[in-house]
């Protein structure tokens, strides 16, 4: 029995999203860190939070936080201005955690009853996140990272520690029936998940213990949803490119300028009725400003984001917002109103988002209206997320200040 992905070797290293299955000792007190100090001697604490960038002030989720090894460390390490998301699926634990947080005063420690296929982590809040001892566990990996890289913000950082195999010839379904994974297979993961992998350590841990050798790997990956220019080869016209999987964002400016723009750029993936589906956009915040209706007028064409034009990829035939728009790349902008808004989709696609002028609008596929919602709570920052209705439909959810749009989108089904 495991407590997210809990084993029997309890061994735990890696920075970046956190896994952590680790079983308590004995009773937590307010004297002794969790875990004790001999672990400290091998675990290598301080180079998982170099690899993680733990410093004052960041968020980190520690998946799998079992008996809260790391939770406690990184508890004191991110400071009262930063916050710890301890995540497990076993109640007992999560319980556990809630006793020793109360009885220590940690108040940045987030507690969250995960499921084996969801670590349930707030949307893009995350600077990094760590899995350690805990991968091999994970059946429902491709889930479990389409979680973890929707809460991470653009350039956090996930780091995986896990066992090698003794015998990196075997299947993945027996290296994980030995509590084992080789590291190339889930940087393969990592890789088609939109991760990077920045650090790669085959033997980041090596101890002897009873007789044998301890051995385990450490991977770092960033989260990169984007690329400063698209690939040579990728054609972005709508009926070329299909294959989401290969597509990527494509912003004009250098990397480092876009990781300092005020409306950061981001995008989001969803699988629909067995296709892909991908949206480009920037977010905006709205810093103390009326939005709806000032800074976005209402009944005037407004780009959906800042800078570069808002994008959308299908993999597949669909109906959006009653548009048929056939497998390929959008732009998209839309028209506001106070009840009401057009969603209208493109074919220029290399394009700024201003201005959507005749010669823009001159291109425009077609426009579809939907109602406007009003919140109950103020959203910051532009934020698009989605809900599935059905095996073949879904809704995208744009978001901002108190206002919502359910944006229906429905897989075609030609055959």
């Amino acid at each position: 029995m495991y407590s997210w992905l809990r084993c029997k070797i309890r061994t735990a290293l890696a920075p970046a999203v956190a896994l952590l299955l680790l079983a308590p000792s004995g009773p937590l007190t307010a004297q002794e860190p969790l875990g004790g100090t001999g672990r400290d001697e091998w675990q290598r604490v301080p180079a998982v939070f170099e690899a993680l960038g733990v410093e004052p002030g960041v968020h980190i989720a520690d998946v799998g936080a079992g008996g809260g090894y790391f939770t406690d460390r990184l508890s004191r390490a991110v400071g009262p201005e930063g916050r710890v998301y301890a995540v497990d699926i076993d109640h007992p634990a999560i319980l556990r955690l809630h006793e020793w947080r109360e009885s220590q005063g940690r108040d940045n420690v987030e507690l969250i009853l995960g499921e084996v296929d969801d670590p349930r982590l707030p949307f893009r809040a995350l600077d990094g996140a760590l899995i350690v001892n805990a991968y091999h566990e994970m059946g429902a990996y491709e889930a479990m990272l389409e979680g973890i890289e929707r809460a991470l913000r653009i350039g956090g950082r996930l780091v995986i520690v896990d066992n090698p195999p003794r015998d990196s010839l075997e299947s993945r379904a027996e290296q994980t029936d030995r509590h084992q994974i080789a590291i190339g297979l889930v940087a393969e993961d990592l890789e088609r998940a939109g991760f990077r992998i920045v650090d790669r350590q085959p033997a980041f841990i090596e101890r002897d213990h009873d007789d044998h050798t301890h051995r385990h790997w450490m991977l770092v990956a960033e989260r990169l949803r984007f690329t400063v220019s698209p690939p040579a080869d990728l054609d972005l016209d709508p009926a070329a490119n299909a294959d989401v999987a290969d597509f990527w964002c494509a912003f004009s400016d250098p990397e480092p300028v876009l990781r300092e723009r005020l409306s950061p750029p981001d995008s989001l993936d969803a699988a629909i009725g067995g296709g892909r589906l991908k949206v480009c956009y920037s977010r905006p915040s709205a810093r103390d400003r009326v939005v709806m209706g000032e800074l976005v007028p209402f009944d005037e064409p407004w780009r959906t984001g800042a800078n570069e034009a808002a994008l959308i990829h299908l993999g597949f035939p669909a109906r959006i917002a009653g548009v048929r728009l056939e497998p390929g790349t959008y732009s998209f902008y839309t028209i506001p109103g106070r009840d009401e808004w057009e969603i209208v989709f493109n074919r220029s696609v290399h394009r700024h988002g201003i201005p959507i002028n005749a010669a823009v609008r001159a291109q425009d596929v077609g426009g579809g209206r939907v109602a406007a919602e009003l919140l109950d709570r103020h959203v910051e920052t532009l934020t698009f997320d989605v809900r599935h209705t059905g095996p073949w439909s879904a809704e995208l959810l744009l978001e901002w200040e108190t206002t919502r749009v359910r944006i229906p989108v429905e897989r075609i089904d030609d055959s």
